[in-house]
């Protein structure tokens, strides 16, 4: 690692080199004179002014090729990281949410994300180019817990119409139970957690 940010840092600076080199050729590059005219009225010095202009555009044109390969360099370092970067992240966002291994379980819900996303105010280029899993990971939990709290009226509306179970001879352990689950289900008012829900689930098995 620390290699690779002496090269970088080299080629930075051999960069910077190369733009003042191109700063200067320009400020040093003579006006040009109608060459046709001083073809005719002087050959011998139109022959050294055009040897001396040829040079310094070789020169200017080795300078800017020079520059293009360096960015071209660049870019190809640049997608590189990027693309290490991704593999990291899309690693550590597998590792949280082990559903997303399924690249079909995967698309179905960063299709959802996306859309998700978007209702909250994000345009689609910003969700496109968030890279950070730790985002991701937060929008994927609040998107999660939107879900289940939009689920809970309809939730408690089916626990409410839920058939009460009797059976001869058991309306002490019946009395227990409705208490038991009017219990959870206040627990669930207040919190809203899964794991009360899960609880509640768990008084009608």
């Amino acid at each position: 690692e620390s290699e690779f940010q002496q090269v970088r840092g080299e080629r930075e600076q051999y960069s910077q080199i190369l733009g003042q080199l191109q700063q200067k050729l320009q400020e040093f590059e003579p006006q040009e004179p109608d060459w046709n005219r001083l073809e005719v009225e002087d050959p011998t010095e139109y022959a050294r002014q055009w040897t001396s202009h040829q040079r310094r555009q070789q020169q200017r044109y080795a300078v800017q090729a020079e520059q293009e390969r360096l960015n071209q360099v660049r870019q190809a370092e640049l997608q590189k990281t990027m693309q290490q970067v991704m593999a990291t992240e899309v690693a550590r966002l597998k590792e949280k949410i082990p559903e997303w291994s399924s690249p079909e379980k995967a698309k179905t819900e960063g299709k959802a994300l996306l859309e998700y996303g978007q209702n909250l105010g994000f345009s689609e280029q910003e969700l496109n180019t968030i890279t950070d899993s730790r985002a991701l990971l937060a929008l994927h939990k609040a998107w999660k817990y939107d879900q289940m709290m939009s689920k809970r009226p309809e939730f408690q509306a089916k626990i409410k119409k839920a058939p009460k179970m009797v059976t001869p001879g058991s309306a002490g352990s019946v009395s227990s139970k409705s208490s038991d689950i009017n219990n959870a289900k206040k627990r669930l008012a207040q919190t809203g957690s899964v794991r009360d829900a899960a609880s509640l689930f768990e008084k009608f098995i």
